[in-house]
């Protein structure tokens, strides 16, 4: 399963989430998403990923606080080509590589801004890149436009769930 801590330091830029085997016990500290993919672990490990946290989260004093509800349900995911994922997991795995030659790090201190290696920033800045282009071709010049991209995906999103309801009422009741 991929783990997501519920809780999270604001100075950090990435969320640091990892895999997990069912032999490590989660706590009440953490969201999990059972059968987690290396794309899924690709796109929420994502600049635009924890940007949208960094909007729609919660906090505790300062820190984040990511819910599966307010953060990881309202996200609105890229569509993306079986190639273009296949190009997320190769970048996704990048980053798991990274991390593991810096064997003794702790996900705390590979995270933590004043100690991640430059080889792991190369690596989530690559997946970034990406990401971000699964959403356009150009990318994204700053946050300010992630975010205000994002917002507009999720309002078609929701617009389109309401008149998906609103036909699936109308065909129940000609029936």
């Amino acid at each position: 399963y991929l783990l997501i801590p519920k809780v999270s330091s604001e100075r950090r830029s990435y969320v640091p989430i990892g895999f997990f085997d069912s032999n490590v016990i989660s706590t009440n500290q953490v969201n999990i998403i059972p059968n987690g993919t290396i794309y899924d672990f690709g796109i929420i490990t994502s600049k635009i990923h924890n940007d949208w946290m960094r909007l729609v989260a919660g906090r505790l004093k300062s820190d984040y606080r990511y819910t599966s509800t307010v953060v990881y349900n309202t996200f609105p995911f890229p569509d993306a080509t079986d190639e273009q994922k296949q190009h997320i997991e190769n970048l996704a795995e990048e980053i798991l590589l990274a991390r593991a030659s810096n064997a003794g790090m702790t996900l705390a201190e590979l995270y933590d801004p004043d100690k991640m290696p430059d080889d792991l920033k190369q690596a989530h800045s690559t997946l970034d890149d990406a990401v971000d282009k699964l959403y356009r071709p150009q990318g994204f010049i700053n946050t300010e436009e992630r975010l205000a991209h994002l917002l507009a995906r999720y309002e078609q999103l929701i617009e389109a769930e309401k008149q998906s309801k609103a036909k699936k009422k109308t065909q129940k009741k000609s029936k």
